[in-house]
């Protein structure tokens, strides 16, 4: 029987952590590079995605409530590892 591994070693990641306004410049480098290396591995390799404006960021976090999320690197430094922000309809 075959068994698949990843190469790379199992990051550790704590959270989730209630997301505040003074996350919004690690959120927009988190959701820039995401979407810029996205765009690269689909053959856009020119596009990269600009950051968001601080307040779009801070509508979405204050509107989202306890639903914006993040998950930082358990690593000691504390990156933003992912986030989510959850809205009710």
């Amino acid at each position: 029987m075959a068994a698949g591994r990843s190469w790379r070693p199992q990051a550790r990641i704590e959270g989730p952590f209630r997301a505040g306004v003074d996350d919004i410049p690690a959120l927009n480098a988190v959701f820039s590079d995401a979407f810029t290396e996205r765009f690269r591995r689909d053959g856009m390799v020119g596009v990269r995605v600009p950051n968001l404006n601080p307040k779009i960021w801070r509508y979405a976090i204050e509107d989202a409530a306890a639903g914006a999320m993040i998950w930082r690197d358990g690593d000691g430094r504390g990156d933003i590892a992912a986030f989510n922000m959850v809205h009710r309809s």
